[in-house]
């Protein structure tokens, strides 16, 4: 989903902050000025995923857990996020009738089991997300799966031994490089245009359901591997550079023919 948020750029900027403690952060745009006022526009893409799903989990019971994850098993992509918006919903609701905050700035990711001193000999995919991100900030269990990055599962073809959680743990930094994506949004954030994305990138390496509607397009990603290896070519660096030309013309023919109009021309 898109969040706009207006205000100053420090309310934006620390509101943004903020956003990673109920929601997977993909993007987060450039300050943007708002005509005549000290108020500005930021935009953020953020997802509802196994990492939401993951902080209500160290919230819970090992019972809700197994009942979370059962139901997370049985539901389709679509129906997922909508019973994970319900959860970040029952937390926060949860927080603020207790009068405190959901969760720190840097939630401290400890997985129910091993807080009540028990070792976990498997993992499910919530389970394995939740204990990888006691040691890293940037976990997503799904894409790395979705690109074949992790191994297969060795405890009844769905859950990872903890042997084998540990291998992942410590290949984690090159999955992780290698299974982060970016969208046409964030990639336009970095400089390039929908005739570059498709010239170069061409066909998205991942679609996932568009959070906003139901019936809407898929929203397309890419891997950032990708795009930041062709942002280092002489070939992007041209293409850059004609764009800006391009859209500095059109702004001066745009302007001009404001002038000619203020000035009663045809």
């Amino acid at each position: 989903m898109k969040v706009r948020m207006t205000g100053t750029e420090d309310e934006c900027r620390a509101l943004a902050a903020r956003l990673p403690e109920v929601a997977d952060v993909l993007e987060v745009s450039r300050p943007r000025d708002r005509r005549e006022s000290r108020l500005v526009s930021m935009y953020a893409e953020v997802a509802l995923s196994e990492r939401s799903a993951g902080r209500f989990v160290a919230w819970s019971t090992e019972d809700d857990q197994a009942r979370i994850a059962a139901a997370l098993d049985r539901l389709g992509e679509r129906d997922k996020v909508l019973l994970l918006h319900r959860l970040a919903g029952y937390m926060l609701a949860g927080a603020r009738c207790a009068g405190e905050r959901p969760v720190s700035a840097r939630p401290a990711r400890v997985d129910a089991a091993e807080s009540r001193g028990m070792t976990r000999h498997e993992y499910g995919p919530v389970q394995l997300a939740v204990w990888l991100r006691q040691f890293y900030e940037h976990v997503n269990v799904d894409a790395a799966r979705f690109f074949g990055l992790l191994p297969e599962p060795d405890r009844g073809g769905r859950r990872w031994s903890a042997a084998t959680a540990e291998q992942v743990r410590e290949r984690w930094p090159e999955i992780s490089a290698a299974s982060r994506c970016i969208s046409a949004f964030g990639l336009k954030e970095r400089g390039w245009t929908e005739s570059m994305i498709r010239d170069l990138l061409g066909n998205p390496d991942r679609y996932v359901d568009n959070p906003h509607y139901s019936s809407a397009a898929p929203m397309r990603l890419w891997r950032l591997q990708r795009a930041e290896a062709l942002e280092a070519t002489p070939e992007f660096a041209q293409r850059r550079e004609r764009a800006s030309r391009q859209c500095a013309a059109a702004s001066k023919a745009a302007e001009t023919r404001r002038i000619w109009k203020a000035l009663g021309g045809a």
